[in-house]
């Protein structure tokens, strides 16, 4: 249509039908118009969904620190809580042994 209408313009301007030839450009000049907003509208679109990705992306890696950092806790919690179990463990044989030999002795 944009070629056509170049065309047209570009012929009724050859023969000096200048009435033909400005509505021929003035279509061109229109078709052109569209087509610019159209592809800036594209264009928009495009920018808005890679943000739309960007900001999902982010949410997601937020989502798998908490979790990652959720984790570590856990395995801090139950390495404190296993070491805390052992030295109480410890403490607790070390005093029957020492109940014993004091029985045993006295």
């Amino acid at each position: 249509m944009l070629g056509a209408s170049n065309f047209l313009s570009e012929y009724y301007k050859s023969i000096s039908s200048v009435d033909s030839a400005y509505a021929y450009q003035s279509a061109m000049i229109a078709i052109k118009d569209s087509l610019f907003n159209q592809q800036k509208a594209n264009e928009i679109q495009c920018l808005s969904y890679e943000e739309t990705l960007r900001k999902q992306q982010q949410v997601e890696e937020q989502e798998k620190a908490r979790v990652q950092l959720r984790q570590n806790a856990m395995i801090g919690g139950l390495a404190t809580l296993l070491i805390f179990a052992f030295l109480v463990l410890r403490n607790n044989r070390a005093g029957r042994r020492n109940l014993i030999c004091n029985q045993v002795a006295g």
